[in-house]
């Protein structure tokens, strides 16, 4: 009997709620819009090189997609297109010849402006061109096309693993790549294996999937089905890459650490098909040197908070117009601009836009060491009520990375701010955060967005009653009692030390308030009481730190209404609790955190006014 020959056309039918990992949904919203890319709408291929998708059956979780030979490979050599291009570099690559000739690199000097030129060696390189995102980058994107060449690069595609390279260098040096008739022949047998009651699974290497080995250590295989492989060629499509930022604790220089690759968990194909292009045409066109800075993270997780924001930002003229009504709206309400943002049920239909598209953003956080390619972490971020509106305030109104990081984790992990700002406290230098002389001069103060955070806490609970705040009232107000405490304790300290009241100095108007003029005597005074006291605090635990509190801070004469008196002494005496079902009610850890950020907030606002003019202070 002959043998049935192979069909002409295959169709794969996919559902996001088969599909095994975010990456595989991400790769399956990925090859729609690979496909969309290649339409007469977009980059106009050839029709026959272009699979099919099945308008009348795509819904939000599910789609039908048809293939040919051609069209299979068509889609593969549109995803890996890439040409080699010149690149001049200062010195010459060890076992390469340079091409031949003379070329030259100028270097402009960044004080002077002026040009020097030096020799160069010039060698051809693949790069990537990705079409797809290119339609919707260039030319006033170009960084961010620039940021993905990079990270495709050196991560998925890079160290031990470059031989992955292999289809984009195919298609700069002849049109096609490999991987298209591997995947058609692929295919081809998983069909008929599926005819049989079989579903066939191939290796899975880490250049589709990240985290994966084909074969590990252990010589295990790393294995999925024919068709769900198909979809890790194009995650690459959707991903958003960023740049996490660290601050080195010895010299206080933030150092690039690696990517970090927002890959979005899609919940809805429609909505992404339409969201995703948008996005990436309203990524911000500003840069610092040569990439986006825009792309610069404070926290890996951040990344996916960035793309969260994307996706219920809002653009043109009916965006506007929903602006303004919410400014109106607020007006009304009297809601304050400084304030958290209180989500109306007209708020919520403003900043729904495409935010229902993912369920979730997952944040691979990569470095290249050497030739491995390690993964440092992994975050998944959900959304939640006001997530991005919280996360658009830290944005908003914090300046110091390492104080925008810690609230920001404390955010993703749905803690209060207070959670993680003792193991910050703990981790770097008391100079970091108290002013002083080894204050770094190149950093946003932090004591500045202390002082920052403490305001708005005052104006979020300013004229509320105790029994009527919520727990996150509850932990402002308290910030607002410890703050005062501080302050007081910081200038009768400070008086004690240099003999003089700080009632008997000149005064002066300062935004429609008196405020004293202190000498600079007394304000390196408050200086020295505020490091010895953060010091103090944080080297103190438990009832330790409690005796410290009421023994010193409130060992000067404090004025506290009956009803904050009580409340906090009760939050002072309560301890954590060990493992919390739910989320932990007020202890003496918040108090210590407060109280830390209040002295931090107090160093900043003493700081000698001649520092400031001398341009020492941001």
């Amino acid at each position: 009997m002959a043998k049935k020959p192979p069909p002409e056309r295959i169709t794969l039918t996919f559902d996001l709620h088969d599909l095994p990992t975010a990456q595989h949904r991400a790769g399956l919203a990925g090859l729609i819009l690979q496909i969309d890319s290649m339409g007469p709408e977009g980059n106009r291929r050839d029709p026959r090189l272009i699979p099919e998708i099945d308008e009348a059956s795509l819904t939000a979780t599910s789609a039908r997609i048809t293939f040919t030979r051609e069209s299979m490979q068509g889609v593969f050599d549109d995803l890996y297109a890439a040409k080699l291009v010149e690149v001049v570099v200062p010195s010459k690559w060890a076992g390469v010849d340079p091409k031949p000739g003379e070329h030259v690199i100028e270097k402009p000097n960044p004080k002077t402006g002026e040009v020097t030129k030096t020799r160069g060696f010039a060698y051809d390189v693949v790069q990537p061109q990705a079409p797809c995102l290119a339609r919707h980058l260039e030319p006033d994107r170009k960084p961010w096309l620039d940021l993905w060449r990079q990270m495709v690069w050196e991560i998925p595609r890079g160290g031990n693993n470059v031989r992955s390279r292999a289809p984009f260098e195919q298609v700069a040096n002849s049109g096609h790549c490999g991987e298209g008739a591997a995947a058609w022949a692929a295919v081809l047998d998983f069909q008929e294996g599926q005819a049989k009651g079989l579903l066939k699974t191939d290796p899975i290497s880490g250049a589709l999937l990240l985290g994966a080995q084909a074969v590990n250590a252990e010589t295990v295989p790393f294995s999925g089905r024919v068709d769900h492989n198909l979809l890790l060629h194009f995650w690459q499509v959707v991903v958003l890459t960023f740049i996490p930022q660290v601050v080195n604790k010895k010299d206080a220089k933030v150092e690039r650490a690696g990517y970090v690759l927002a890959i979005p968990d899609v919940a809805d194909l429609r909505e992404f098909r339409v969201a995703f292009p948008a996005i990436l045409s309203n990524l911000a066109t500003d840069t610092g040197g040569r990439l986006p800075a825009q792309a610069r993270i404070d926290l890996p997780a951040q990344a996916g908070l960035e793309v969260l924001r994307h996706l219920k930002s809002e653009t043109g003229e009916e965006a506007a117009e929903r602006r303004a009504g919410r400014a109106l709206h607020r007006s009304a309400t009297g809601d304050s601009a400084r304030g958290l943002i209180r989500t109306t049920g007209a708020d919520k239909a403003w900043s729904a836009e495409w935010g229902h598209s993912v369920r979730a953003v997952e944040s691979y956080h990569m470095q290249k060491n050497r030739n491995n390619i390690k993964m440092l972490l992994f975050d998944r971020v959900v959304d939640r009520p006001r997530l991005v509106e919280r996360y658009q305030r830290i944005v908003r109104d914090y300046r110091h990375p390492l104080f925008r990081a810690t609230l920001m984790r404390a955010l993703v992990q749905d803690e209060p701010w207070t959670a993680r700002m003792i193991e910050l406290f703990a981790e770097y230098p008391a100079w970091f955060f108290i002013e002083g002389d080894d204050t770094p001069r190149f950093l946003p103060r932090f004591g500045r967005d202390a002082r920052e955070l403490l305001r708005n806490s005052y104006e979020e609970v300013y004229d509320m009653r105790i029994d009527e705040m919520s727990n996150d009232e509850r932990l402002q107000h308290l910030a607002v009692i410890i703050q005062r405490l501080v302050n007081e304790y910081v200038k009768s300290r400070a008086e004690v030390k240099t003999g003089k009241k700080a009632k008997d100095f000149p005064k002066k108007i300062v935004s429609g308030k008196e405020r004293p003029i202190y000498p600079p005597e007394f304000r390196e005074a408050q200086q020295r009481v505020c490091s010895d006291a953060f010091l103090a605090m944080r080297s103190r635990h438990d009832q330790d730190f409690v005796e410290y509190f009421a023994g010193s801070i409130c060992s000067v004469a404090q004025y506290l209404p009956k009803d904050d008196y009580q409340f906090l002494i009760r939050t002072l005496m309560t301890r954590p609790e060990p493992n919390p079902v739910a989320r932990p009610g007020l202890s003496w850890e918040d108090v210590k955190a407060i109280a830390m950020i209040a002295v931090s907030a107090t160093s900043f606002n003493v700081r000698p006014r001649d520092v400031e003019a001398k341009g020492r202070l941001s």
